[in-house]
């Protein structure tokens, strides 16, 4: 019983582990991740770059934009999306005056907050 419990023990902690040490291989090749991102809202376009990538999203491709806790999500995919942290904004009042762009410049639905994961993060 006890090399069953052990070895039981032992998958589950293979399926655990591996598929987090494939993830942190990967972030740890991706250093643009961690550089400063700049953004910029325009009539248009939202503007994103950094040092090593740029790009740009316009307004028109924007299917939903969902805000949670610390940061919006601005999805143009099936489940592809831009983060934007909250922290970029100076004030309450410049998310307020985001949020008032957002419902200008996209024809969906309005700011979603979906799901236990959006009340958390």
């Amino acid at each position: 019983m006890i090399p069953f419990a052990a070895l039981l023990l032992l998958w589950i902690s293979i399926w655990l582990l591996v598929p987090l040490l494939i993830a942190r291989n990967k972030l740890a090749r991706q250093s643009w991740l961690g550089e400063p991102v700049t953004f910029v809202f325009g009539p248009e376009t939202v503007q994103i770059a950094s040092a090593s990538v740029s790009s740009e999203i316009h307004w028109s491709v924007v299917r939903e934009v969902r805000e949670t806790r610390s940061l919006f999500l601005l999805y143009y995919g099936a489940q592809s999306a831009a983060m934007i942290p909250k922290r970029f904004f100076a004030s309450a009042a410049g998310i307020q005056a985001w949020k008032e762009l957002i419902q200008a410049r996209i024809k969906c639905s309005p700011i979603a907050v979906r799901g236990m994961a959006a009340r958390c993060c």
